[in-house]
């Protein structure tokens, strides 16, 4: 018996896990072009590389805990 959830607690990518990932991509991809106009500096740009990992990481874990725009199916 399945019945759909309509509460939805965030609204239009509103919930921490679409702000982590959206400011850490934003982030991330500025210390890259930093990165790459100053250069290339290579250990600046793999420093937003792994920023990118880790908000990419961080959002989905927020994602399961149910901070996300929607029901996480199990």
């Amino acid at each position: 018996m399945s019945a759909e959830r309509s509460d939805e607690k965030y609204h239009d990518g509103t919930s921490p896990a679409a702000w982590t990932t959206s400011i850490g991509g934003m982030v991330g991809g500025l210390i890259i072009a930093i990165g790459a106009v100053t250069g290339p500096n290579w250990p600046t740009i793999f420093a937003g590389i792994g920023l990118f990992i880790v908000a990419a990481i961080v959002s989905l874990v927020l994602v399961r805990r149910g901070l996300g725009n929607g029901p996480v199916s199990e």
